[in-house]
C-alpha cells in the first residue's frame, strides 16, 4: 500500500489525507481488520522560492480567458517544451504579478487578475513539456468549449483579492513593489494612458530602443526630433509630434504591463500607451477618416501568385486630401503568401497549431519567414504580436462574420 499524491498543480500548500484499508483474513477469531492510512501530501514547488522553501508564485486556480479579451495581456512564449515551471520562471524574471499557462504550451503574464474564476476541472489540458502538469484547458460540462488558463500569483505582490478592479475612472493603487507610471524622463512628461487611434497607431513612427524602458523610448524619440513618445505592450516604442485621430485618454489601470527592461515602471498595455510629451506645449491631436481597412487571426497561404497579378487597391476616404493613416490589408507578403481573410480560432484551441512565437516587433514578413522555415502552408498573425503556423486550418476555424474583427 502506497500513499500517492494525486495529479495536481505546482505551488500549492501541503495537505493531509487519510483513508482506510479493510482486510479480511477469513480467520473466524480475528475477523476483519481495518487499517487506517495517513498521508501528508506535498506538491512540488517551482522556483523562484521564498525563504520557507515554498514557491513564490502560488497556484490561484482555473480562470476563464477571452472575457471578452485576453485576461493576461502579455504572451511570454509558445513552446512545445512549455510547462508551469518554465512559465513561472519567465514571469518571475519579468516581475509580473500574475502568471498563467494555457493551450498546453503558452505562457502569459500580467498585473491584473482575470475576472472569472471557475472549477479546476475546466483546466484539463496537460502541458506539452510535462504530461503530469496541467496547462489550461477547454472546459467541461456547461463550460465545455471555452478557453481557460491555469493561474499563479506572486504572493509578495498580490493580496489575495479575487476581485478585478472595475473599469470605471479613478486611480488604481499599484501593489506594493509593483510597477508605476514613470512621471517623466529627460524633459518628457507623462500625460497619461491613451488608446490607439481609430485608424492604426496613435503615434506613427517606431522608436528603435536599446532596452524596453521608458528612458530608452524617450531617447529614441528625442533622437528623431519628435516631441511625443509612447510605450506599449511592455516595451514597444512609438514616436510622433501629435496623437492621431481617435486616440483618447483611457483609464490608468488599462496601462498595466511592466516594462521588459525595468519591472518597476509601466510600459502601456494591450492597445494602450503610456504617453510622454516634451514639456514645451499642449497636447495635440489630429483627425482621421472614418473608414478603416484592417486585417480575430489574419490568415495567409503559401502561394505562387506573382505580385503583379494582384489588382491595384483603391481606398475611398471622406477627406479632400486623403493621407494614409492606418494599416491596410496586404494581399501578398514576401511574393509567395496570399491573404485568405480574417478567421476565428477554434473552440478547442488554435486554428494553426504547428509552431508559434511572439514578438513585440512582429511584422508580416518576419512571421512569413518563420513559418516558411518550418515548412508550413499557412501563417496567421494575431493580437499584433503573435505568429502561428500550420499545414491546414483546424476544424472549427471559419471566416469571421465581420472581417474588420482583425483590427490590430
Amino acid at each position: 500500500m502506497t500513499c500517492t499524491v494525486p495529479k495536481t498543480q505546482y505551488n500549492q500548500d501541503a495537505y493531509n489525507g487519510t483513508t482506510t484499508w479493510t482486510m479480511n483474513t477469513n480467520d473466524p477469531v480475528s475477523g476483519k481488520h481495518v487499517i487506517p492510512f495517513f498521508c501528508n501530501a506535498v506538491t512540488q514547488q517551482a522556483p523562484p522560492l521564498l525563504a520557507s522553501g515554498q514557491g513564490k508564485y502560488r497556484y490561484v486556480g482555473c480562470f476563464k480567458d477571452n472575457t471578452p479579451t485576453r485576461q493576461l495581456s502579455n504572451q511570454l512564449y509558445g513552446d512545445n517544451a512549455g510547462e508551469n515551471t518554465m512559465c513561472i520562471a519567465a514571469c518571475g524574471a519579468r516581475g509580473s504579478i500574475f502568471c498563467g499557462t494555457q493551450y498546453h504550451r503558452e505562457c502569459w503574464a500580467g498585473n491584473l487578475i482575470p475576472n472569472t474564476k471557475v472549477a479546476d476541472a475546466n483546466c484539463n489540458f496537460d502541458c506539452a513539456g510535462d504530461l503530469q502538469q496541467i496547462c489550461g484547458g477547454n472546459g467541461v460540462g456547461t463550460g465545455a468549449g471555452g478557453t481557460y488558463i491555469s493561474l499563479f500569483a506572486d504572493s509578495t505582490q498580490w493580496d489575495g483579492n479575487l476581485t478585478r478592479p472595475d473599469s470605471g475612472g479613478g486611480t488604481v493603487t499599484p501593489p506594493v513593489g509593483g510597477p508605476v507610471a514613470n512621471p517623466g524622463v529627460d524633459g518628457y512628461k507623462h500625460i497619461g494612458c491613451y488608446t490607439e487611434a481609430t485608424q492604426g497607431r496613435a503615434l506613427p513612427t517606431e522608436g528603435k530602443v536599446t532596452s524596453k524602458t521608458v528612458a530608452s523610448c524617450v531617447a529614441a524619440c528625442k533622437g528623431l526630433n519628435l516631441k511625443m513618445a509612447g510605450v506599449e505592450y511592455g516595451g514597444e516604442c512609438w514616436c510622433g509630434n501629435e496623437l492621431r485621430g481617435g486616440s483618447v485618454a483611457a483609464p490608468a489601470k488599462d496601462c498595466n504591463i511592466a516594462c521588459g527592461g525595468n519591472s518597476t515602471e509601466l510600459c502601456g498595455g494591450g492597445s494602450r500607451l503610456n504617453i510622454y510629451q516634451l514639456d514645451d506645449g499642449t497636447l495635440t491631436t489630429t483627425t482621421a477618416a472614418t473608414t478603416t481597412i484592417v486585417a480575430t487571426s489574419s490568415i495567409l497561404e503559401s502561394s505562387s501568385v506573382p505580385v503583379d497579378s494582384v489588382p491595384p487597391t483603391t481606398t475611398t476616404t471622406t477627406s479632400a486630401t486623403p493621407t494614409p493613416t492606418g494599416p491596410a490589408i496586404r494581399q501578398i507578403v514576401s511574393t509567395e503568401w496570399s491573404f485568405q481573410g480574417c478567421y476565428t480560432e477554434t473552440k478547442n484551441g488554435r486554428a494553426l497549431s504547428k509552431k508559434s512565437y511572439a514578438d513585440d516587433l512582429m511584422t508580416l514578413e518576419s512571421c512569413a519567414a518563420f513559418c516558411k522555415g518550418v515548412s508550413a502552408a499557412f501563417f496567421g498573425v494575431e493580437y499584433g504580436r503573435e505568429c502561428y503556423c500550420g499545414d491546414s486550418l483546424r476544424d472549427g476555424s471559419v471566416p469571421a462574420t465581420n472581417q474588420k474583427d482583425c483590427s490590430f
